[in-house]
This record gives C-alpha cells, structure tokens and sequence, in this order.
C-alpha cells in the first residue's frame, strides 16, 4: 500500500472558492482515475499550506498509473493555475 500527501499553497485572490473547487475535483477522482483507491482532502485556511491531499494506491505501480491518468491530469493543471507553491510526500505502508 502506497500513501501520497501533498500540500498546496494558494494564491490569494478567490482563496475559499479555489480551495472548495481544488477538494471537489480531487475527491470526484475516486472511482474515475486508474490506480486510485482513497483521497481525502483537508482545507486549512489560516496556515502555511491550505489544502492537503491524502490518497492511498495498492501498490508503486498503481501510483504511477494514477500519476499518469488523463483525468488526475486535467485536475493538476486547473491546481497549477490556483496555487503558488507545493509540497509532496510518498511511501509505503
């Protein structure tokens, strides 16, 4: 079992709404992105990082799949345009 965590700073203008937006897009990936099983998505407004992502994927090859899934890919370039900076950890379980 292999845990992904990142965290996302974001810009400033339409903080709330891009936060909100950034957890329904990433959630909505269960069940339509290859190699996901769970994300949960954590808003912290008030802290260095505002959004955090939690996702579990059964192996280091279903990561990648993940990684690589067209779907996951329109949400990371919508993530791209909303924040300012992130940070990423992986491992296994």
């Amino acid at each position: 079992m292999v845990k992904h965590i990142v965290m996302w700073t974001l810009k400033e203008e339409n903080r709330r709404e891009h936060a909100a937006e950034m957890k329904r897009r990433l959630e909505a990936l269960v069940g339509v992105s290859e190699g996901l099983l769970t994300a949960e998505v954590g808003i912290g407004l008030t802290s260095a990082y505002q959004v955090v992502l939690t996702t579990t994927h059964a192996s280091w090859e279903e990561y990648e799949r993940y990684q690589g899934d067209t779907a996951h890919g329109e949400v990371k370039k919508f993530i791209a345009q909303v924040t300012t900076a992130r940070a990423c950890c992986d491992f296994e379980m």
